[in-house]
């Protein structure tokens, strides 16, 4: 039981970090970099909350920049 929920609590921490990183970058203009650490985050935990939350801020924005 421990080493799983161990390995499964640190895999969300790093994807939560990511995601929040992916939204400064998005927030301080450098929408590559935004993109590339949500794809990074979404690779570890795509289901955590902060992917909705990046997704909503990110996502909108390329869609409509497309």
């Amino acid at each position: 039981g421990l080493v799983p929920t161990r390995a499964w609590s640190a895999a969300t921490s790093s994807a939560v970090s990511r995601y929040y990183l992916a939204m400064a970058y998005f927030k301080s203009g450098d929408a590559q970099k935004a993109r590339e650490s949500f794809d990074a985050a979404s690779r570890i935990d795509a289901r955590c909350p902060e992917a909705r939350a990046a997704r909503e801020l990110i996502g909108a924005s390329t869609a409509q920049s497309r």
